[in-house]
Order: structure tokens, then C-alpha cells, then sequence
């Protein structure tokens, strides 16, 4: 007599069939395309940047006080050119 496949063994046979496991070679290509995925995306946020960098005014800030311009540091507001006050001379 002969032996019928079970249903389970057909079942398991055909989703075999119908999802093979991924080779080498496509995991591969999965591979390079999430590294080139990622450079790409590292381009833009470099280029991004860089735009910023080169657009921002190019004023030089005074570290020891937190002040950018050269009228609010304190040399400034110490100058020698503004009379002294009155109760520094008392």
C-alpha cells in the first residue's frame, strides 16, 4: 500500500517553495545598500553642517566674558575717553 504525504509535510514543502531562505548573496546586497544608505545620509548631514558653518557671520566672540562685540567688554566700558564720575574722584 502505498504512503500518502501528511498534510503538515505538504504545508511546510510548499511555504518552502514559495519563501526560499535568502542566500548569500542577497544578504549581501543588504548589506552594501544599508552601508551606502548610510554614508549618504552622513553626506547630507556633513553638507548641512557645513552650509551652517559657512553662512554664520564671521564675528569672533570674547570667551572670558560671553559678550560678542567689542562695546559691551569691560575695556570698553572702562575707557579712557568718558569723564570719570563724580564720586570717583571723591
Amino acid at each position: 500500500m502505498l504512503q500518502q504525504p501528511s498534510l503538515e509535510s505538504l504545508r511546510s514543502s510548499a511555504e518552502r517553495a514559495a519563501h526560499p531562505a535568502p542566500s548569500r548573496q542577497s544578504k549581501r546586497g543588504v548589506a552594501v545598500a544599508l552601508i551606502l544608505g548610510l554614508l549618504f545620509l552622513q553626506g547630507i548631514t556633513l553638507t548641512a553642517a557645513l552650509s551652517i558653518v559657512w553662512t554664520a557671520p564671521s564675528h569672533k566672540t570674547d570667551v572670558a566674558d560671553g559678550s560678542s562685540s567689542p562695546e559691551a567688554s569691560p575695556a570698553a566700558v572702562l575707557s579712557p575717553t568718558q569723564p570719570p564720575s563724580p564720586t570717583a574722584q571723591a
